[in-house]
C-alpha cells in the first residue's frame, strides 16, 4: 500500500496495511506536529517508514532502540544503522560502533583493539551487507520515535508515543512468538506502557549500547549471532 505522509508517497508492504488504516488519524496527528519541521528532521522524509517495507510475517526478532540518529544524513529509517556507511574504515564509537565491537566480544570473550576488529570485519563481508543479513534473519530495527528534529536528540518521542505503543502492540498480535531486545530505559519504558498485561514471553532488557561495558553482557545479540552462524 502507499502512504501520503508530509507531501511524500511511503511504500508500506501489505502485512502492515491494516495497522496503517486503523491509525490514520494519528499519523495525521503527528504529521500536524513536525509539519513545519519536514526539512530539518531526521531520518530524511522519505525514508521515515524504511522498516515498514518488509514483511511483517518473515520478523523473528525486535529490537527497539530510541529515536534516530540526530546528526544530519545519518539516520537510515532504520534502528541503528547509519547511512552511507560503506567502509568499515569509518567505524566509530557510536552506537552501531558499539554493536558490532559487542557482536565480536561473543565470539573471542574479549573486545578487540579497533585495528584488529575492522581487520577481522573487512574479511567477514561489506557493512552495506550488515543490514542485508539482519532482515534475511528476520531481525526488525525499530526506535520507539521514527523522526527527530536535526540536532535534537529526542526531540519527537512525544509525538510518536502513541503510535508506537500501538505497533508494538500489533507487531505482538501478528508474530507472539518473536523475540524482543529493550536496548535502552526509553525502549524499556514505552515497552512496559504498551504491554501493561499479557507482554509477550520472549523479551530481553538491556542497557543502551552507548553504555557498552553493561551492554556487551545483557543485550542478547548472541541469540541473533548464534542463528546467523557469524558475528556478522
Amino acid at each position: 500500500m502507499k502512504l501520503r505522509f508530509l507531501d511524500l508517497n511511503h511504500y508500506i508492504h501489505d502485512s502492515w496495511g491494516s495497522f496503517f488504516i486503523i491509525n490514520k488519524s494519528i499519523l495525521e496527528e503527528i504529521e500536524k506536529c513536525i509539519y513545519d519541521q519536514r526539512n530539518n528532521i531526521c531520518p530524511n522524509s522519505k525514508d521515515i517508514f524504511k522498516v515498514f517495507k518488509y514483511d511483517l510475517c518473515n520478523v523473528k526478532y525486535i529490537i527497539l532502540g530510541q529515536d534516530p540518529y540526530f546528526q544530519k544524513g545519518k539516520a537510515s529509517g532504520q534502528a541503528f544503522e547509519i547511512s552511507g556507511f560503506n567502509n568499515w574504515n569509518m567505524l566509530k564509537n557510536d552506537s552501531f560502533g558499539r554493536i558490532v565491537k559487542a557482536a565480536f566480544y561473543y565470539k573471542y570473550q574479549t573486545d578487540l583493539q579497533k585495528k584488529d576488529l575492522i581487520t577481522k570485519l573487512q574479511s567477514a563481508c561489506k557493512p552495506k551487507l550488515v543490514f542485508v543479513k539482519l532482515l534475511q534473519n528476520g531481525v526488525l530495527l525499530l526506535n520507539t520515535a521514527l523522526t527527530c528534529e536535526q540536532g535534537k536528540a529526542g526531540s519527537h518521542l512525544k509525538q510518536w508515543n502513541k503510535f508506537t505503543k500501538n505497533i508494538l502492540k500489533y507487531i505482538n498480535c501478528c508474530n507472539n512468538d518473536a523475540t524482543w531486545f529493550l536496548w535502552g530505559k526509553k525502549a524499556q519504558n514505552i515497552f512496559d506502557e504498551a504491554f501493561s498485561n499479557n507482554a509477550p514471553e520472549k523479551i530481553v532488557r538491556s542497557a543502551h549500547p552507548r553504555y557498552y561495558n553493561i551492554f556487551k553482557k545483557e543485550s542478547g545479540l548472541k541469540i541473533i549471532l548464534d542463528k546467523m552462524k557469524s558475528p556478522l
